[in-house]
């Protein structure tokens, strides 16, 4: 799918102070091109190519493609004007409209191996579920770290995903601890009375590296990670 800036195209602005200018027709292959810059981020617009231009505000997506109606080159460096005072750098751009990869909607770390500490909880999740990432911190703060990176979290329970308890929520019948708080994996969920049966490691259990299943009510009070 083709994205094409709609403003209409005024005239070049004049040479800034300082700036070296030359005005020339579009290059670009059939005047698109497409942006190159970094998965799941874009690159700016700004009203002017010349020196004490300012940004818009607006960026463009990584791997969108976009009509351009000039090119100017200031300084030796390349702009498009996209219509209009929409001006962006062509350094991060390729020639024409061509499909470019994304970047999957989060990681998987599936790859790396265990970082975290033997016995903990952190570290039998790593073990069962290696696709979450190392240093993502204590248990408690596994929802936040997962979302940063991209993951999905919520309070749905899921089979398969991960669950974080926070700082002396209940697990069943005992507390996450204060501070670190706790995560285990989703072995299996039941809507019907809302409960997951977990797995889990850690030193407080007489086997720290697990499994030590539970079956945990109030499901949807936790955190929950999902691949």
């Amino acid at each position: 799918m083709l994205s094409i800036a709609v403003a209409s195209f005024v005239g070049l602005v004049g040479i800034g102070i300082g700036s070296q200018t030359n005005n020339v027709d579009a290059a670009s292959k059939d005047n698109v091109i497409t942006v190159n810059y970094v998965p799941n981020y874009g690159i700016a617009i700004w009203d002017s190519p010349e020196a004490g231009q300012h940004a818009t505000g607006k960026y463009l997506q990584h791997g969108t493609s976009w009509k351009t109606f000039a090119t100017q080159v200031v300084n030796g460096k390349t702009w498009y004007n996209l219509g209009g005072a929409q001006w962006i750098d062509s350094t991060y751009t390729i020639d024409g409209y061509a499909p470019i990869a994304q970047a999957p909607a989060h990681p998987d770390y599936t790859s790396q191996i265990n970082t975290y500490p033997w016995g903990q909880c952190t570290y039998y999740v790593k073990m069962v579920a290696p696709w979450v990432g190392n240093y993502w911190g204590n248990g408690n703060q596994w929802g936040a770290s997962a979302k940063k990176v991209g993951f999905k979290v919520d309070n749905q329970p899921a089979a398969g995903s991960v669950v974080s308890f926070a700082s002396n929520q209940w697990v069943g019948g005992w507390q996450a601890d204060p501070y670190y708080g706790h995560v285990a994996y989703v072995k299996s969920y039941n809507p019907a009375n809302n409960t997951i049966t977990i797995t889990q490691g850690g030193m407080g259990f007489r086997t720290p590296t697990g499994p030590n299943t539970q079956v945990v009510s109030g499901a949807s009070n936790f955190t929950y990670i999902h691949r």
